[in-house]
């Protein structure tokens, strides 16, 4: 398209319609090119969106399954376990917070087929690209936002326990 508008700028034999269209295409051509850092291109912020986004959908399914194990497992070892050894609320957090890491590392394969079977845009950066600090920011404020995304939906359990068992369990004891 610019080549056959300096083309017929050639044909009309305008020397000077040729170079000032010369002139502002180059100008143009320039100004379109994408930035660069140390010969690196900058991602478009398109690219950094879909890194983010890549980032934060296995952080969903971690801390969904991190808070859901560890509310639930907790509650159980503190209305059992805590009522009859006479631990507290916050060692039964503790070891449910053990069997919450436990089922993280088992069930972390499961997490990533699924969000593989997802078949998520690929970002399209090089490896130098990822290594920019602007990427690695996206990169770690998606995965910031999925974790906290996910413990919030994680903590939805909470809505369908009693959360005073142990305590009416404990005052029974005595």
């Amino acid at each position: 398209d610019s080549c056959s508008r300096i083309m017929q700028s050639l044909a009309l034999g305008s020397s000077h319609h040729f170079g000032r269209r010369l002139s502002i295409r180059l100008k143009s051509s320039v100004a379109a090119a994408p930035k660069k850092k140390d010969d690196v291109i900058l991602p478009t912020k398109e690219q950094l969106h879909m890194l983010a986004y890549r980032a934060a959908i296995p952080m969903v399914g971690f801390g969904f399954m991190d808070n859901l194990v560890m509310i639930t497992a907790g509650e159980a070892i503190d209305s059992t376990l805590g009522v009859a050894l006479g631990i507290s609320t916050m060692t039964a957090a503790g070891f449910g917070q053990c069997c919450s890491d436990v089922a993280g590392n088992l069930s972390g394969g499961t997490v990533d087929a699924a969000v593989t079977r997802m078949k998520l845009q690929h970002h399209g950066l090089s490896e130098n690209q990822l290594d920019l600090k602007i990427s690695r920011m996206y990169k770690l404020l998606g995965a910031c936002v999925g974790v906290v995304t996910g413990c919030l939906l994680g903590m939805s359990c909470l809505l369908f326990m009693d959360t005073d068992k142990a305590d009416r369990a404990r005052k029974a004891k005595e």
